[in-house]
């Protein structure tokens, strides 16, 4: 790190990054990497000291049931949060679409002031892509992020993803619906 004219700081001896965005960015993957990694160790060994206290008997049924139940959900949200990785530089690769429309709203669902936003996945014919994950991904939880707050601005909490085949190539439609179930605001937020 050296010292531009201006006071700026040039981070380009990060990891070769050309930006300090960029180094930032990958500073920030590193560490959500390393936070994962470390989560998912403590929710494994939770998981292991439930079943152990099972196998002894010395935990009753209702309580084991609860345990494991929130082990599952620290395991999915440790997922969840690995999904936020930037991935940039990656090449495109085939996607399907549809489940990568639910991994964002899996996302959105965690949202602060977006959490009672409900995601329809309308798919019209139209599934698989050639896109980088990482951008597309990134694009679909703000498109819903946006649909979300539109659509509470509506009074509704309702937002449809429509992904239909048009001429042989996928369009990603984003409707806010208004409390009465139209689209919000005459006509939606539709990207």
């Amino acid at each position: 790190v050296g010292a531009r004219p201006g006071g700026r700081a040039a981070m380009s001896a990060v990891h070769g990054a050309d930006e300090p965005r960029d180094a930032w960015a990958e500073a920030c993957d590193a560490i959500l990497a390393g936070i994962c990694h470390e989560l998912n160790g403590r929710v494994g060994a939770v998981g292991g000291l439930v079943q152990l206290a099972r196998l002894s008997q010395s935990l009753d049924d209702e309580t084991g049931d609860l345990l494991e139940s929130e082990v599952e959900r620290l395991t999915t949200l440790v997922r969840l949060l690995e999904q936020l990785r930037s991935e940039r530089g990656k090449p495109p690769e085939p996607l399907h679409v549809p489940e990568l429309a639910s991994l964002a709203a899996s996302l959105l669902r965690r949202h602060r002031g977006l959490e009672d936003v409900t995601v329809e996945i309308e798919s019209r014919g139209a599934s698989a892509v050639v896109a980088p994950r990482g951008a597309l991904l990134e694009a679909l939880v703000v498109l819903l992020a946006a649909a979300g707050r539109a659509a509470h601005e509506a009074g509704s909490d309702r937002v449809r993803l429509v992904l239909e085949d048009v001429d042989g190539r996928v369009s990603i439609g984003v409707v806010a619906e208004g409390g009465t179930g139209q689209p919000a605001g005459g006509g939606g937020s539709e990207a």
